[in-house]
């Protein structure tokens, strides 16, 4: 022990520097250094990968190897993981505090280099819900008038990117000029909207009257 240490001048500075030197443990090669306000791992092609977000809410995947195979420095709230994607990998869902509910980024895997990405243009759908098994998915996003004006799109994941394909847009401000909700359909042609028809739509009398609408609705008309 430095002599030192023992002058009661010296006993701070002394503290200090073994307080330091146990606090600089080596971390494990590849994982993020600093403490995690979040830590869970999932499966893709048989492989495990762990997930970490730390306090500033940036989050980091590593493989078995502890390399990392994606990082995300935006600030991320809540995590979902689940087979969001496709069926036999999980992915993640990132949601986010935004004026927009149900603002979302998914996180998929890319088996072809073992790694993740996010699918870019996700985020512009809010609470997005996938139809069936497939890669067509629709979403529900309030426009204004209380919440009675309102859209959902449909819209497909190619080469991990979200296509806008068409869109169902319901005005229920029902006023004197305007007796009855009226829904107008459009198709995406060319990026330009497209009225594919106008009709009056038809609620069942529930409390989720409007999603269950529009599941039902694309459901029956995702080939577009």
């Amino acid at each position: 022990m430095d002599i030192h240490c023992l002058f009661p001048n010296r006993i701070l500075r002394c503290l200090l520097i073994l307080l330091f030197l146990f606090s600089c443990k080596p971390q494990k090669s590849g994982q993020p250094a600093g403490l995690f306000a979040y830590v869970d791992s999932l499966q893709c092609d048989g492989q495990k990968f762990t997930v970490y977000k730390k306090p500033n809410g940036h989050v980091f995947i590593l493989n078995a190897k502890n390399d990392t195979v994606f990082q995300h420095k935006e600030w991320v709230g809540k995590i979902e993981i689940g087979e969001f994607y496709k069926s036999g990998n999980q992915s993640l869902l990132f949601s986010y505090s935004t004026n927009t509910p149900g603002e979302c980024d998914l996180i998929v895997y890319m088996p072809d280099f073992g790694k993740f990405t996010k699918v870019m243009n996700f985020r512009k759908f809010p609470s997005a819900k996938r139809i069936g098994d497939g890669n067509y998915w629709y979403s529900y996003k309030s426009v204004g008038c209380a919440d009675n004006i309102w859209k959902s799109d449909l819209f497909k994941i190619e080469s991990y990117e979200a296509k806008l394909i068409a869109s169902v847009e319901v005005n229920g401000c029902v006023s004197e000029t305007q007796e009855k909700v009226k829904a107008t359909l459009f198709r995406i042609k060319e990026n330009e909207k497209v009225v594919v028809r106008e009709f009056v739509p038809v609620f069942v009398s529930t409390p989720d009257y409007k999603h269950a609408f529009i599941r039902n609705f694309w459901a029956k008309n995702y080939s577009y």
